[in-house]
């Protein structure tokens, strides 16, 4: 595997929706039903403490999505990288990097981050960012569809 990838913008993402809450504390999951009854995702998909968003690069999977799900039942969002970059929010970049885990315990050769880099004096990454990030990336996964949709049962 080659671990000096560059990711392209005609390269899709793949971001694992489970169909449990991601904290068992809370009820929030990363889907919603709307009026018409299709499963979208939801910006809460997305969420990450450390603000930035684990992915799986498509084409180091053989474009199965099946590999980013932990549960049948998991939901897969997919993103096409370059709408991902062209994301604009105010003293941010957000970049689309490769980031290969190679741990045996944990591997996983298609491993990416979406990450916000602050730009000009902006130093970290605000929550309200994060959460305008978050917003994009779910109207980009409903804008490209379900590479594997949710399964309700």
């Amino acid at each position: 595997m080659d671990k000096n990838y560059i990711i392209k913008d005609i390269d899709e993402l793949y971001r694992r929706v489970p169909i449990n809450p991601i904290n068992p504390n809370d009820n929030v999951v990363g889907y919603a039903v709307n009026a018409s009854g299709d499963i979208i995702v939801r910006s809460t998909a997305f969420f990450d403490r450390t603000k930035k968003i684990s992915v799986d690069l498509a084409i180091k999977q053989c474009f199965n999505p099946r590999l980013s799900q932990n549960d049948p039942r998991d939901g897969v969002a997919k993103l096409i990288t370059g709408n991902v970059r062209r994301i604009r929010i105010k003293d941010y970049k957000i970049k689309v990097l490769y980031d290969p885990i190679y741990d045996p315990a944990e591997k996983n050769e298609a491993h990416s981050l979406i990450v916000m880099e602050p730009v000009g004096e902006k130093v970290g990454i605000s929550d309200s960012a994060f959460r305008n990030l978050r917003r994009n990336l779910a109207d980009i996964a409903n804008e490209v569809g379900w590479a594997l949709e949710q399964t309700l049962q």
